[in-house]
């Protein structure tokens, strides 16, 4: 049986675009739901401390994000306070925390409140990575970051943009749709290529039955043209032997 690659390529497109676009769906475009009314401004870190719990106190935390592993491991907790301007009234809003992303203020602002959240396996990762947001992120230093208009009490240094959403789910979509038509075409093109070929198949067996109908009726009449000329000749015969007994 032949292959139809271009059937195969349809498939894995389709795929591969679905699968994209669930993952993608999941990691950017959920999260960006949660921030799309979020503002930028600018953060100015005005006081850092541990968190509730002291610096050299790690905080236990599952390395599953959803909870379903058994990995267990702990990360120190720093807590950064900030000021912000609010962009549509130029208010300065004061000492509020700020959280690396929108997950981190999903887990901690009920909690411990800790401004960085990093759960690695490793110990040793989660406190480098804490070391690094403390120290981009210390005292009198001002960078960007992004606040809810409606809830000013804490401020995100990143969060999940527009362009970042479209661009992630642009592409696996495209792969989607391309997948989906090369294999419709291909589908139809096998459909077409069938039915023509049962029509030949058809036509030929027309042809063939009337070829020998023809055969048959040629035979026929050549057979009726025979025994007329046997019949003339015999009758030729007999008016011969006639002849020549009267003489």
């Amino acid at each position: 049986m032949k292959f139809n690659y271009m059937l195969g390529i349809g498939i894995v497109l389709s795929l591969v675009g679905a699968s994209l676009l669930l993952a993608f769906g999941f990691l950017y475009l959920r999260p960006y739901i949660d921030v799309q009314n979020f503002k930028a401004t600018r953060c100015t870190t005005v006081h850092m401390s541990p968190g509730l719990n002291p610096w050299y106190t790690f905080v236990p935390c599952q390395c599953a994000a959803d909870g379903s592993s058994v990995c267990e491991s702990r990360y120190p907790c720093i807590w950064v306070r900030v000021n912000f301007t609010d962009i549509d009234s130029d208010e300065v809003i004061r000492n509020v925390t700020l959280y690396d992303s929108y997950e981190t203020y999903f887990l901690q602002h009920d909690a411990a409140q800790c401004s960085y959240h990093k759960c690695n396996r490793i110990e040793a990762v989660n406190s480098e990575s804490t070391r690094n947001f403390f120290l981009r992120h210390n005292t009198n230093s001002s960078y960007s970051c992004y606040y809810n208009p409606d809830i000013r009490s804490f401020a995100i240094v990143d969060v999940v943009t527009l362009p970042t959403v479209i661009n992630c789910m642009f592409w696996p979509c495209l792969a989607f749709i391309i997948g989906i038509v090369i294999f419709l075409v291909q589908v139809f093109h096998v459909d077409a290529k069938k039915s023509s070929s049962a029509n030949k198949n058809q036509m030929s067996s027309l042809e063939r039955q009337w070829a020998r109908i023809r055969e048959r009726s040629y035979g026929r009449m050549t057979s009726t043209g025979s025994e007329r000329l046997v019949k003339a000749e015999g009758i030729e015969r007999a008016s011969h032997n006639t002849v020549c007994v009267q003489n």
